[in-house]
């Protein structure tokens, strides 16, 4: 080999490594691609458990009517899941749930001479148990 053949190799090595390498590209899915893959996933779900009439929520208007929700979502609405339902990837149907149950939010009054046999009662528990320590600790053998 000659100076001037090695001369133009070593140039074209310094060229190559003075450009940045050229990496392939990976597709980048678009974000509408996934939440679409994912919502057909959940219907799959859905209908794998014969649950047909599923309305997921439309993200473009989050204020229409859905009847897919997490289990947070339907208690905050006054309904929970019934007992032994499985949800898809967290999600609950309507047919799923139950209504809450109506408590009143009435207190409890309790009679006058109960509540102060219930305090005398604690009052008398107290005393025992702080004669009890007393009692414990006075009888530990010293060292």
């Amino acid at each position: 080999m000659t100076n001037t053949e090695i001369a133009h190799i070593v140039a074209s090595v310094i060229a190559a490594m003075q450009q940045p390498a050229k990496q392939a590209k990976k597709p980048v899915a678009k974000k509408a691609n996934r939440l679409a893959t994912k919502d057909q996933q959940i219907l799959r779900g859905f209908a794998r458990k014969g649950i047909k009439n599923v309305v997921l929520m439309d993200r473009n208007d989050p204020a229409a009517d859905f009847n897919v929700r997490p289990f947070k979502g339907w208690f905050a609405l006054g309904r929970v899941v019934k007992k032994g339902e499985h949800g898809v990837r967290g999600l609950f149907h309507v047919s799923q749930t139950e209504a809450l149950p109506q408590t009143e939010d009435k207190p409890v009054d309790q009679p006058k001479a109960e509540a102060d046999q219930v305090k005398a009662d604690q009052a008398e528990i107290s005393r025992l148990a702080t004669k009890f320590r007393l009692n414990r600790h006075s009888n530990q053998p010293s060292a």
